[in-house]
């Protein structure tokens, strides 16, 4: 049957019948289609399995454990990576106190971090401790309390780095004792580049150390009800270096009391902007009450006037007197001369002796001899 359909379908068509030229028509190749074939990836990449679903909370596992709440998305994620995450919610429905991650270890807390550890706090301006109403003002984040910690005993931080507590403004105290320790230095600073200010308050301050050096590159101003300063090294010294001008204003009384020798150099130089406007004495020491005493107890006292004239002025009288020898000499004469009154040579126990290797002269209205 099969064998007179071909013969007649090839007879139609001009073609010698033949059944086994049909596979003339199979053997032939064909033309290769302009777009490739499709294909379909049947790999799985992600596959979540609801363990828990309610209308509420849901536990399902994608790969990450998830705990969560299905109205604020608050829970907890158990990530593949390792990461624990934990998302609190807001709260909601006037409820003041949601929102918030709650501890209540009876037995204490231990924790270990292989990582670094980040805390960020915010003040909130509705924190339920403001009680009925909130703080809306626009400094009330940063004026309101952010983190608080309470110990009952001791606590102590140790860091193997830098600790470093930045702050707009930081307030550490003591209700009975605070210790600053630094092993090499403790450095306290005021200001970017030191130029703030450092205030002390205290009713005593005591310093004890083996070197002192202070260096103040402006002007230094001390204000005391009395002042001593002790040294009990015989080799110490007191050293007042100044370029410019020293000043003592004093209301009392000075003293002096010298074991070694005193020595004072005035060179009388003149200055740019002089602190004694009178430059015409070097050395100037007056006295404007009182009597003016020099006294040397087993030693001399000399006056010199190198290259110029000693002058002793006195307004009622002069007088020298010594219990041994008194010695006028004058390199180019003596002259004794009084303006008003008498000049009276005398020798009490002794003879008077005038000698000149020229003339002696005597003149007067009368010359008695006796």
């Amino acid at each position: 049957m099969a064998q007179r359909f071909e013969d007649k379908a090839f007879g139609s068509v001009g073609i010698e019948a033949n059944r086994n030229r049909s596979n003339e028509f199979a053997n032939k190749d064909s033309k290769p289609p302009k777009t490739s074939n499709e294909t379909q990836d049947p790999e799985v990449t992600t596959e979540v399995s609801v363990l828990v679903g309610n209308g509420r909370y849901t536990i399902l596992d994608d790969g990450d454990l998830e705990i969560r709440n299905k109205l604020n998305g608050m829970g907890i994620s158990i990530q593949q990576n390792g990461d624990i995450m934990m998302l609190s919610g807001s709260g909601g429905n006037g409820k003041a106190c949601g929102g918030r991650f709650i501890i209540n270890a009876k037995g204490g807390q231990l924790a270990k971090y292989e990582g670094p550890v980040i805390t960020q706090a915010s003040a909130s301006t509705k924190s339920p401790t403001e009680g009925e109403g909130s703080n809306t003002s626009e400094t009330s984040a940063t004026d309101k309390l952010a983190c608080s910690n309470l110990y009952y005993g001791d606590a102590i931080t140790e860091c193997h780095g830098e600790l470093r507590l930045r702050a707009t403004k930081v307030v550490i105290e003591a209700a009975d004792v605070l210790s600053l320790i630094g092993k090499s230095k403790v450095l306290i600073q005021a200001g970017p580049s030191g130029g703030g200010e450092i205030q002390l308050n205290a009713g005593k301050i005591k310093q004890t150390c083996d070197t002192s050096v202070e260096e103040v590159l402006g002007q230094k101003s001390t204000t005391v009800a009395e002042k001593t300063d002790l040294q009990f090294d015989p080799r110490a010294s007191v050293n007042i270096i100044s370029p410019g001008h020293v000043n003592w204003q004093i209301l009392g009384d000075y003293q002096q009391t010298i074991g070694g020798v005193s020595k004072t150099e005035v060179a009388g130089a003149v200055l740019s902007a002089p602190l004694v406007i009178d430059r015409l004495t070097s050395f100037s020491v007056d006295a404007l009450l009182g009597n003016m005493s020099f006294t040397s107890v087993a030693g001399n006292i000399t006056q010199t006037a190198t290259a110029g004239a000693l002058t002793q002025f006195a307004g009622l009288a002069l007088t020298s007197a010594a219990t041994g020898f008194v010695n006028v000499a004058g390199g180019a004469g003596v002259d004794v001369t009084t303006v008003l009154g008498d000049v009276s040579v005398e020798s009490l126990v002794g003879s008077v002796s005038l000698k000149a290797k020229t003339d002696v002269k005597i003149q007067g209205a009368f010359i008695y001899l006796n």
